[in-house]
């Protein structure tokens, strides 16, 4: 007390600054985790709206509009066969696809190098699904962007048809393969006037058995997550899995074979 130079606090939560040091490298790792997170979601919106063998916006334009031409339409469903996807939950304009599938056959028959080494999944027209999206027009009251700027390039966006939340790469899509039937006399036709992309959302929500009702038969093994996210590694484990049900198939074929 008095003259004795005051009390020196012994207790670190009075003292400025204490326990609160700026950790430099934790600063710099989060950065750069919000950096590849940035760059990984980019990733996914250019996967969902342009093709991977051309790089052009795909075509979003519903089909079957009624009178009003196909560009004017609110809302519809993206025609049958004009979008394509490959089990790495790539999306293709089925003619680029095609051409391409084409032009590495043509190099294989002429002894040349195949290119495009991340198109080795698609070992042909079997591995390539058509897409249908439900469509609405870009800037419709109740639809929202998760790339806004980019509406203006477009005069349609692909949504959920449960929920209605956009499908831009933000959220978890799944296409939807049918099973089809080895049976020719039992197979029931596809109504290809009807959207078999959904959000994962909407598979909580209704569970796979409701939606055999309107999008069955299918198998949950084989729906194909588009645009799936590297970032948590879920693309690394899309494409091990696929590897590892090609290799099941070759095995299958070969026991055939052999007996």
């Amino acid at each position: 007390m008095g003259g004795d130079g005051g009390v020196i606090a012994s207790n670190r939560r009075y003292m400025r600054g204490a326990g609160t040091a700026d950790h430099t490298a934790d600063a710099k790792r989060s950065a750069s985790l919000s950096d590849e997170v940035g760059a990984d979601r980019e990733r996914c919106r250019q996967i969902m709206t342009t093709c991977a063998v051309t790089g052009s916006s795909l075509n979003f334009q519903p089909y079957g509009a009624g009178e009003k031409k196909k560009d004017e339409a609110d809302e519809g469903v993206t025609a049958e066969g004009a979008i394509v996807a490959c089990p790495h939950g790539r999306l293709y304009g089925k003619e680029a696809a095609v051409e391409a599938l084409l032009r590495r056959k043509q190099k294989g028959l002429e002894g040349g190098e195949e290119d495009e080494a991340d198109w080795s999944q698609v070992r042909g027209l079997k591995d390539l699904h058509s897409v249908r999206f439900r469509v609405v027009a870009a800037g419709k009251k109740g639809s929202t962007s998760f790339v806004g700027e980019h509406h203006s390039q477009q005069r349609h966006i692909p949504v959920c048809p449960i929920t209605g939340v956009e499908l831009n790469g933000a959220v978890a899509a799944f296409l939807i393969v049918r099973t089809k039937s080895k049976k020719k006399k039992n197979k029931e036709e596809e109504d290809t006037t009807q959207p078999n992309v959904i959000s994962e959302r909407a598979i909580r929500e209704m569970g796979i058995e409701s939606l055999q009702a309107e999008y069955g038969p299918f198998d949950e093994k084989d729906m194909i997550r588009l645009a799936p996210p590297h970032v948590g590694g879920i693309f690394d484990k899309i494409k091990k899995d696929w590897e590892r049900r090609t290799e099941e198939e070759l095995l299958a074929k070969k026991v055939c074979v052999t007996v």
